[in-house]
């Protein structure tokens, strides 16, 4: 799976529920122009623009409180 993870074309990460990056894929990485180790221990608010950071931790909230 790790291979299939690491090798995706498409954008994959896996986050804690705080928003914390545990894992990232390399096209990820290459979208937001960082290397996966930059990625890993790391939020939106770090790595991303705080306007797009903060559009989407209200994104990730109405995810996790399911009222969308």
């Amino acid at each position: 799976y790790k291979l299939l993870f690491d090798y995706a074309t498409c954008y994959m990460w896996v986050r804690k529920i705080d928003g914390t990056y545990l894992l990232a894929n390399q096209s990820f990485a290459d979208f937001i122009n960082l290397n996966v180790e930059d990625i890993i221990g790391k939020s939106n608010f770090d790595i991303l623009p705080k306007e797009l950071a903060e559009k989407l931790k209200i994104d990730d909230e109405l995810c996790i409180n399911k009222k969308i």
